[in-house]
């Protein structure tokens, strides 16, 4: 069961993952899968996608999600982080 991360928890992971995804790969990652741990706590990168898919229903409609390019929904994880992170920034 995923434990429910704090605000400034979600902000700091969704940090480091936006940090780390120029060099991630399979064998480096350590935000999915039950075998790998960020911080200390497992399925980081599934909770911090859900809250991404989530932020994304809240813009589109589903059939337009579904049909989005790769390029388009990085730049809407861009927006999404940069919106978190100035929440973070104001507190």
């Amino acid at each position: 069961m995923i434990k429910i991360m704090d605000t400034l928890s979600q902000i700091d992971a969704l940090a480091d993952f936006h940090f780390d995804l120029p060099t991630m790969t399979r064998a480096n990652q350590k935000y999915f899968g039950d075998w790998v741990k960020y911080c200390g706590r497992g399925d980081v990168g599934y909770y911090l996608g859900t809250k991404f898919v989530q932020y994304l229903c809240g813009i589109y409609g589903f059939e337009q999600l579904i049909k989005m390019n790769i390029d388009s929904v990085y730049q809407e994880f861009i927006v999404f982080a940069e919106e978190r992170y100035k929440y973070k920034n104001m507190n």
